[in-house]
């Protein structure tokens, strides 16, 4: 798992817009549109003076919308 992040590099946002759709893959059709689904990443700095942290909230029905166009 580490080798595989070393060699695909991504900004915590772009972390947590992967969870989310593929969490929409997953489980689209299984889920009702009002369910609310929270993803959230941390990335402990080890070069830099502070960390970085990205996190959505949102409903089943708000990722239709961002993922199925």
């Amino acid at each position: 798992m580490v080798i595989k992040a070393h060699k695909n590099p991504l900004f915590v946002e772009d972390s947590v817009r992967m969870m989310l759709n593929n969490f929409h893959d997953k489980y689209n059709g299984k889920l009702s549109d009002n369910a609310v689904i929270t993803s959230r990443v941390d990335s402990f700095e080890s070069i830099h003076p502070h960390n970085a942290f990205a996190e959505s909230t949102a409903t089943f029905s708000d990722l239709r919308g961002w993922f199925e166009k």
